[in-house]
């Protein structure tokens, strides 16, 4: 456990700025952070702002405090809220995140919350914010502009897998926490 603990942090959902993170006993001063790829970098410089003035300090990768804020930064970020789809008719069967990654033995390939790691889901950019109703939505928009494409392209008749409100009427999306190994193995199953 981290000799650190972060008071407060913040992390934009642009993909281009750092997030800013501080910690108990240095209230005035400021860490950049960022997730690229999945993986916390934590800036080798930080800022002090003291009474108005601010001022930059580098901050050696070798030094105690930025192992501990490291640390610290990596055990706020152990565990991703998602949004996972649940079978409505049947107790701990979720929908898998592909064919190959279902459960051979089960008739519609869901597998369980034991192989959730497998499953589709949805989170937030910050990885720390629980997604909600509106990302199923965007999910779903993004469906129906893709089965929309594809029907105007190839036909009416065409089969489009990627169909959200379809599962919708056999899946409940839920919220649940997957541990960081879970959601790195299923960011790669979607993402690639």
């Amino acid at each position: 456990m981290s000799k650190c603990k972060i008071t407060n942090i913040e992390k934009s959902e642009k993909i281009d700025e750092w997030g800013i993170l501080q910690i108990n006993n240095l209230k005035d001063t400021f860490f950049r952070f960022d997730l690229i790829d999945g993986k916390l970098q934590l800036d080798t410089s930080f800022f002090v702002n003291k009474e108005g003035e601010i001022s930059e300090k580098d901050l050696s990768e070798e030094s105690q405090l930025y192992k501990d804020v490291l640390q610290a930064l990596n055990e706020y970020y152990r565990n991703v809220p998602v949004i996972v789809f649940k079978n409505k008719s049947r107790d701990d069967r979720y929908l898998a995140s592909s064919m190959d990654e279902g459960d051979c033995n089960d008739e519609n390939l869901d597998i369980s919350l034991d192989n959730i790691q497998s499953g589709f889901m949805l989170w937030r950019p910050d990885l720390q914010t629980p997604p909600d109703q509106s990302d199923v939505e965007s999910l779903r928009a993004g469906s129906e502009a893709l089965k929309k494409h594809v029907r105007d392209r190839y036909g009416s008749d065409s089969a489009v897998s990627f169909d959200v409100e379809n599962w919708l009427k056999y899946y409940d999306p839920v919220n649940i926490v997957v541990t960081r190994d879970q959601f790195d193995y299923a960011k790669q199953l979607i993402i690639g």
